[in-house]
């Protein structure tokens, strides 16, 4: 999730150290797949990617909200699994789901204390 973050928001404004690592990543992206960037995060079995997965839909959405006329951040998600069981599982990540990750984490929410 840090990784993201920093990838979005920190490097961007980190002089050339930014500029550099994010055009290693542009670089590799043009040879890989040209006009679609991506980045791939990797994480062990029982890491915790569907929460990975949830905190950045919710970061994502909480800052498109934030700044709507950002390029940076989106409202809109599409989410490929390779079959019925692992996207039976990914229903956590449905806001409207009994039990979406979003009520159960706390994700998104404003802490007024």
């Amino acid at each position: 999730m840090e990784i993201a973050i920093w990838l979005t928001e920190v490097a961007p404004n980190s002089g050339r150290r930014g500029e550099k690592f994010l055009e290693r990543l542009a670089f590799a992206n043009q040879a890989a797949n040209p006009g679609l960037n991506r980045l791939a995060l990797k994480l062990a079995t029982g890491a915790g990617k569907t929460t990975v997965m949830a905190m950045l839909i919710a970061w994502q959405t909480i800052n498109a909200v934030r700044y709507p006329n950002s390029k940076r951040f989106t409202s809109g998600f599409l989410v490929v699994t390779l079959g019925i069981t692992i996207k039976d599982r990914l229903r956590v990540l449905l806001p409207q789901d009994e039990n979406s990750y979003y009520k159960s984490r706390e994700l998104g929410r404003v802490n007024t204390n």
